[in-house]
Order: C-alpha cells, then sequence, then structure tokens
C-alpha cells in the first residue's frame, strides 16, 4: 500500500501515534471523559429537581451515590449473570428491577391504580410486575420507608425503614432462598459484589455479614410450608434470616401490610 504523502511529496508526519486524530491524542482523553461526567451530572442534577418539585421527596444519598456510578443504567437486554463483577456499572439485585433516574421522575401509575395511597413514588419493579415504591410522606431520622405495592392486590407489605435496608434485605434473602448448591460459586459472586460495591451505603458490619455468608459451604435446613415439612439447601437458613433482620434492620413495621388500593366510591 502506498505511503501517504503531502503536498511537496514528502511524508507525512504521523508522528509518535501514527496519525491519530489529535482530538483523540491521550492527552485530550482525560479531559473528553470529564467532559462527558459533566454533562451526565448536569442531567442528573436536572432530574432530581425536577422528582423534587413533582412529588416533594429529595432523593435518598445512597441512591444518589449508587446512580452517580451507574449502578442503575442498563442500556441493552441482558442476563443477571453478567453482572457478578464488582465496579462501576449496572447492578443486579435479586427481584429490584431499576427504574432509570429519568423513568422514576416521568413516572405515572396507570389509570388502574388511581384510587391508591397517595404520596409513593416508585423506584423498581419486581418480576411480577409490583412496585416497590418509596413513601415519601414516611419519613423520620433513619429515612423514608419503602413499600412493595403488588400490581393485583389491594394491600403493600411494608418492606423495609429505608433504600439502604431493603437493598440489604434483597442480599440476605437471595442468600437463604436463591442460593442453590448447583451454582454456588455465582451466587457466592453476587453477594461478595454486593459486600464490596454497596459498602459505600451499607455499614460496614451489614457488608461484613455478607462476606461471611459468601464464605460459607452450603447447608441443608428445614422449613415448614402448610402441614409440610420442607427441605432447603442454602447458604442461609430462615431463622438465622429473622435474626439478623432483627439485629440488624430492628424495624418494628417490618412485613406488616397497608391499604395501598381503594376500591371507587
Amino acid at each position: 500500500m502506498p505511503r501517504r504523502t503531502n503536498s511537496s511529496g514528502k511524508i507525512r508526519n504521523k508522528g509518535a501515534l501514527g496519525g491519530i486524530s489529535p482530538r483523540l491524542q491521550p492527552t485530550s482523553i482525560p479531559s473528553r471523559i470529564s467532559e462527558l461526567l459533566l454533562r451526565f451530572q448536569s442531567m442528573s442534577d436536572a432530574l432530581y429537581r425536577r422528582i423534587e418539585e413533582r412529588f416533594g421527596f429529595s432523593m435518598p444519598p445512597e441512591y444518589r451515590r449508587m446512580e452517580a456510578r451507574g449502578f442503575f443504567s442498563l442500556d441493552r437486554p441482558a442476563v443477571a449473570w453478567e453482572f457478578m463483577t464488582t465496579g462501576d456499572g449496572p447492578l443486579w439485585l435479586n427481584d429490584m428491577e431499576w427504574l432509570s433516574l429519568k423513568e422514576i421522575a416521568e413516572f405515572e401509575f396507570d389509570e388502574l391504580y388511581e384510587q391508591r395511597l397517595p404520596h409513593l413514588l416508585p423506584f423498581a419493579l419486581n418480576a411480577a410486575g409490583d412496585f416497590w415504591c418509596w413513601q415519601v410522606d414516611k419519613r423520620d431520622v433513619c429515612g423514608t420507608r419503602v413499600l412493595l405495592c403488588p400490581h393485583d392486590y389491594m394491600l403493600a407489605k411494608v418492606y423495609s425503614p429505608n433504600f439502604a435496608s431493603a437493598l440489604y434485605r434483597q442480599a440476605l434473602w437471595w442468600a437463604c432462598y436463591d442460593a442453590h448448591p448447583s451454582r454456588i460459586d455465582d451466587d457466592r459472586a453476587f453477594i461478595r459484589r454486593w459486600a464490596i460495591d454497596l459498602a459505600e451505603v451499607f455499614p460496614a458490619s451489614w457488608c461484613q455479614t455478607l462476606v461471611d455468608l459468601a464464605n460459607r459451604a452450603p447447608f441443608v435446613w428445614e422449613s415448614r410450608w402448610k402441614a409440610r415439612i420442607c427441605e432447603n439447601e442454602s447458604l442461609l437458613s430462615a431463622d438465622e434470616l429473622i435474626k439478623i433482620e432483627r439485629r440488624d434492620i430492628a424495624f418494628s413495621e417490618l412485613d406488616t401490610e397497608i391499604q395501598w388500593l381503594f376500591e371507587e366510591s
């Protein structure tokens, strides 16, 4: 292939980078990344302001830290097993399918849910299409209460006293009810990722609990379902789960039910 020359017939000086455009020189890449980060941050700030204006709600600092790291951003179809590695990027968490920040800011309940409890702001859905919601008028020093609102049932479950403890419960429930010996290495990888990547929003003791669970060998434990005794094999028994929740979350309203949908008058 002939070598490129300029109008005088001399070989063009490609420099040390072999003709890469000056716009893409390594010295310019950090500044370009900074520009993009500032642009995305500006977009996020605008959406946070919109949420506060529409719902009278300031998003939890834990959510903001996670959003800044891209934990809620997914721009393509994917499966959970792609997200076992620690670091920035989408965070898969058991039964919470995240709404984007834009989707939260623009959220409107379908007319089927017109007769509902006020002051609910969804931030995720579960696999059944139920709504994970902040109950924005239920705030105290612990944070804003989280409800699980079924798409087809009038009673919602009081899931946690705040956003961080809702995430912690999801991790614990995975270790108890979803971890399975046939895929135990993958299950441990998820739990380790949560312990590391959620260290910004979890107390150190919660992270250590998750690390300890990830290092356990699976074991058999019994549970009762109706009149039957069932054998389960996982990293955490149901009895241990209850003890950990009582110790670490200590919320008297955990799993109580409140009405969130009402019949038309």
